[in-house]
């Protein structure tokens, strides 16, 4: 059985991962990342139905799920508009000289931030969230 911080990585692991699928998909094409958003979405969705398995207790599947997902979303969010940044940034010509670094200096932070949020929802995901549904 793998220990809670095994388990920590794994889930940071998969998470990054797809932080860097919207990251990746954002810069390909500016709304590409709403593709993995609204996949993530559904994957999340089918996972609070499954647990709720009624609608008598979809609060309780709300509750598990975006206790976490919230700031994991949220990351994928911020991830995206990094990348939509360059994105619109290249479609412009808009990377020239001191302006180039001011732009990827602002989608690194903000991938930096992304990945803070990711780090914090894994813990909550691990730590917190079996806490309330032992």
């Amino acid at each position: 059985k793998a220990t809670s911080g095994e388990h920590l990585l794994g889930i940071f692991a998969n998470n990054l991962y797809v932080l860097m699928f919207t990251l990746v998909f954002s810069l390909i094409f500016g709304a590409g990342a709403i593709f993995i958003l609204i996949w993530n979405a559904s994957v999340i969705a089918a996972a609070i139905g499954m647990f709720a398995e009624n609608i008598s207790r979809l609060h309780l599947g709300l509750l598990r799920y975006l206790v976490h997902g919230l700031p994991e979303i949220s990351a994928y969010f911020i991830a995206a508009l990094a990348g939509g940044i360059v994105s619109v940034s290249v479609m412009r010509k808009d990377l020239r000289g001191e302006r180039l670094w001011i732009i990827l200096q602002d989608a690194i932070i903000l991938v930096i931030v992304a990945v803070l949020i990711l780090i914090a929802s894994a813990f909550l995901e691990v730590y917190f969230t079996p806490l309330l549904f032992k």
